[in-house]
């Protein structure tokens, strides 16, 4: 399927794609430094907005984690 704008019916769908390729990317470029990363739900956006302080008009996407993992990566065990 070919993704242009005539495949979604709204701009916030639009922003939705755009967000999950930034994520994505975000968590690619982490990886590939060794960082381990995970993208979490939001349970309770009223505890978030109190904790972020964001105005009531804007939403957050997504929360992604990012560290370094308790365990050291093992390159052989990734296949190319």
């Amino acid at each position: 399927m070919r993704l242009n704008r005539a495949n979604f019916s709204t701009n916030a769908e639009r922003v939705a794609l755009a967000l999950g390729h930034t994520a994505q990317n975000m968590m690619l470029a982490a990886s590939s430094d060794a960082i381990g990363s995970c993208p979490n739900g939001i349970s309770d956006a009223a505890v978030l907005r109190e904790i972020v302080g964001h105005d009531e008009g804007e939403s957050v996407a997504t929360v992604l984690t990012f560290g370094h993992p308790a365990t050291p990566r093992d390159p052989g065990r990734l296949s190319a």
